[in-house]
């Protein structure tokens, strides 16, 4: 079984602010998507699960050329999307039942990175260079910590968005980001 949790967090920890990406990057959002669509193994799409919120963040329409699952206590009626009342029932029913395993990704939102860190072989992070201010109002959601005990230190690539500063087809609020991939010590 090889579960993954990908997320991209602003320079101080957040992945969403009132609902929303606090990073909303085109290279990173490429970068997700050749990730989690990966390689088909033997005709099997790779898994995305997600939690009720982010589901409905995304319009409530499963990802394309992924087989989607939502955490969730109620069911959602959408075509193309399973649902689970938990993590461990949604990862243990979606490793048993295949052979080859696809790859399972943890796409958000906070309460699964948490619970899934418990799971994950690897983690796939895409840190902004810009610190997202918040209030006490407004309603933040946060990476977890990663534990370096049991993460060790990640190998990291810089990526300079083309155009930053020539103003062409990104535009100059996309942010400079940096990739690192941990992997658990144990694994």
């Amino acid at each position: 079984m090889s579960v993954k949790i990908i997320s991209a967090i602003s320079s101080n920890g957040l992945i969403g602010k009132n609902g929303e990406l606090v990073v909303k990057n085109k290279l990173d959002m490429q970068y997700f998507k050749e990730k989690t669509i990966g390689t088909k193994v033997m005709g099997m799409q790779n898994i995305v699960i997600m939690g009720r919120k982010t589901f409905e963040s995304m319009g409530s329409k499963p990802l394309p050329k992924r087989k989607n699952v939502v955490i969730s206590s109620t069911k959602i009626d959408v075509s193309g999307v399973d649902t689970y009342s938990n993590l461990n029932e949604a990862i243990g029913y979606n490793t048993y039942k295949m052979i080859p395993r696809p790859e399972i990704w943890l796409i958000g939102g906070a309460a699964i990175y948490e619970e899934g860190m418990e799971y994950a072989d690897e983690i796939y992070l895409t840190v902004s260079k810009t610190k997202v201010e918040f209030t006490k109002e407004d309603a933040v959601a946060r990476f977890p910590v990663i534990n370096p005990m049991i993460w060790g230190n990640p190998s990291m690539n810089v990526f300079y968005i083309p155009g930053y500063d020539k103003g062409d087809e990104f535009s100059r609020t996309d942010q400079d980001i940096a990739l690192y991939t941990y992997k658990r010590s144990n694994a």
